[in-house]
């Protein structure tokens, strides 16, 4: 017999919902309110780790029971960490240094279960190859799909799909969700699929 859990997302991500959902699961969402600003030279991996820990900390509190899922992604232009633009100009500038290189890009994914306090984190990197991009089609990307919610300022479930040289890597992992991982995860807190 399948083992049930409440499954908490600690995300507002639509792209991580959908993702999620593909699995058959239901959850509930959790609006989370964490300052996710890296600052200083900081390793990407721990730092992304804390905003998942952070999240899932604070969709924890208040709920006696459940797993709460928590996940945040980075982009890693060789040792240049690069997160949400704030802005149109911060995106056109992100967005041009990855033109024709090669970038990483890394979730945190962290499990929790609250009521037997077992938590369990996993770190999924997949590498991202993008063409020469014109500056004119990055402009329009922008102005199109405004990209300040997404590392990197692409998503690439969107036009930022015609960029890609190659993928080496979890494609689930770079539109927001290892489902790969997560599944194992969650199969080690007993849910079936």
């Amino acid at each position: 017999m399948p083992v049930t859990k409440k499954i908490i997302l600690a995300s507002t991500s639509s792209r991580r919902q959908k993702l999620l959902n593909t699995l058959g699961l239901s959850f509930i969402v959790k609006k989370i309110a964490v300052n996710e600003k890296i600052e200083g030279a900081v390793n990407p991996q721990k730092a992304i780790l804390k905003n998942a820990e952070k999240k899932v900390a604070a969709a924890a509190k208040g709920e006696s029971e459940g797993l709460v899922l928590g996940a945040d992604t980075m982009i890693l232009l060789g040792k240049e960490a690069i997160g949400k633009p704030k802005d149109f100009a911060e995106a056109l500038k992100t967005l041009a240094k990855l033109s024709g290189k090669t970038h990483k890009v890394i979730t945190v994914l962290v499990v929790f279960d609250i009521f037997s306090r077992q938590l369990e984190k996993r770190v999924v990197i997949s590498d991202v190859s993008f063409l020469k991009i014109p500056p004119q089609t990055l402009k329009d990307y922008i102005v199109k799909f405004k990209p300040y919610d997404k590392a990197g300022a692409y998503a690439i479930q969107e036009d930022a799909l015609f960029w890609v040289k190659e993928i080496k890597g979890s494609i689930t992992n770079i539109l927001g969700l290892p489902l790969e991982m997560l599944v194992s995860v969650l199969q080690k807190f007993g849910l079936t699929f």
